[in-house]
């Protein structure tokens, strides 16, 4: 991990929550006095620390073990309060202390758990390992968003890669392996996607389909075809994808796992034929799909317990799926039923990245009715977690409709300079 800038909340959490070391203990460690110490842990990010005080703290932090790291990231992202708060110190924190910790705990904890391979050998203990890691970025993608954690996703990825071509590993292990890695690369692809790296997002998922085929593992191919579709319904809804290729991967995971008894896999093929037929503005077409899906999504809440399905598919629940027949509705030009659709939507409990995507649209439907007020209304929540927390370029796009909309006016000034101080800034903190 790498921290940008050392300010009073990094310094107090690696001397005293990562190495648990008093004052006195940490400046003699380190090599200065127990006053500068003391000084660093008054820095803010305006008076930052700096020069080779700041690299000595470079070099501790890079020393530091998975559990020290792992308590590390936990004192930098304690839960976000007001526009000022206590620090540790003792001082004031301000507004831009509290998000960056937001942002520090996504690289922290993922770094953290990266696992350690053997360049030599590999064994089913290192496919667990990677599937854990796979599963760690899944969680910390609720929380923060993609843009965060995609540079040490593609680095994991690409260190994956390199094992897979010069590791020796018997026939089972291998395939075990392949597959291990196809789904660290639909997760790296998704985090991708989030991040608006198309280029970037559908090398990774030809990489996992390219990965199934040769460990002959009909899920991976599902779970990367059906995230490849989602790419290309969200890319055709601006033109600059066909849904024709959209439809072909949706049921090419549909043909893969037609003989599986009803469940969440079927709910979910269902709810992206019902996003391919909307942005090709077909509305009886989503009307048919989402039937199936409500259909296999009250069959799996019934009979298939989300512990017992693969990791990739608990996330599907009923609101994911009213999530995606708002979104199919809205596509096909019926704004009225998706506005209800999204009212229910955002009263049910949510991750803060899907809460604040689910808030975009539901402002661009409001935008798509002709009521603009109302659309920046509700926009400024999406814009308050991507100032803060969540880092996802894709939600930023999918506000641009309200950002057209907002031509006149003071609320509607303010919304345009926050929306294009966060197209010129966000993406490139972070991508």
């Amino acid at each position: 991990m790498i921290v940008e800038v050392w300010t009073r909340v990094e310094v107090r959490a690696l001397r005293d929550a990562a190495l648990r070391m008093t004052q006195e203990q940490f400046a003699e460690q380190i090599g200065w006095s127990v006053a500068t110490v003391r000084k660093w842990e008054r820095a803010t990010e305006s008076r930052p620390v700096r020069g080779q005080r700041a690299a000595d703290l470079d070099s501790w932090l890079a020393k530091l073990s998975p559990e020290q790291m792992r308590r590390f990231a936990l004192a930098v992202s304690a839960p976000r309060g007001a526009a000022q708060r206590h620090s540790p110190s003792g001082g004031v924190e301000d507004e831009a202390d509290v998000n960056r910790r937001e942002f520090s705990k996504a690289a922290a904890l993922t770094v953290a758990t990266l696992p350690q391979w053997n360049p030599t050998r590999i064994g089913m203990a290192d496919v667990d390992r990677l599937n854990a890691f796979t599963a760690e970025l899944g969680r910390m993608d609720q929380a923060v968003g993609g843009a965060n954690l995609l540079p040490t996703a593609v680095d994991a990825l690409a260190q994956a890669q390199g094992l897979l071509h010069r590791g020796a590993y018997d026939e089972k292990t291998g395939r075990a392996w392949m597959s291990a890695v196809g789904e660290l690369a639909v997760k790296t692809g998704w985090l991708a996607h989030d991040a608006d790296r198309t280029d970037l997002a559908r090398r990774c998922y030809a990489d996992a389909l390219s990965l199934a085929s040769a460990a002959d593992d009909d899920d991976l191919t599902v779970h990367g075809a059906l995230n490849a579709a989602l790419q290309t319904i969200h890319l055709a809804r601006s033109g600059a994808a066909s849904p024709s290729y959209a439809r072909m991967l949706v049921r090419r995971a549909g043909y893969l796992v037609r003989r599986r008894p009803p469940g969440r896999i079927h709910a979910l093929i269902a709810a992206r034929e019902a996003a391919v037929c909307g942005v090709a503005g077909d509305p009886h077409g989503v009307a048919r799909a989402m039937s199936t899906a409500w259909r296999e999504m009250d069959s799996a809440a019934e009979y298939e317990p989300a512990d017992q399905c693969a990791p990739w598919l608990r996330f599907v629940t009923h609101t994911e799926v009213r999530g995606h027949e708002a979104r199919a509705y809205s596509d096909s030009g019926n704004h009225r039923r998706a506005l209800a659709l999204y009212e229910v939507v955002a009263a049910e409990p949510a991750s803060a990245r899907n809460a604040t995507h689910t808030a975009a649209w539901f402002a661009v439907a409001l935008a798509s009715t002709g009521d603009a007020a109302a659309a920046i209304c509700a926009a400024r929540s999406v814009l308050d977690a991507l100032e803060g927390p969540v880092a996802s370029p894709r939600t930023l796009q999918v506000l641009k409709p309200v950002r057209l909309a907002a031509d006149t006016g003071p609320e509607s000034e303010e919304f345009r300079a926050r929306f294009d101080a966060l197209t010129t800034t966000k993406g490139t903190l972070v991508v």
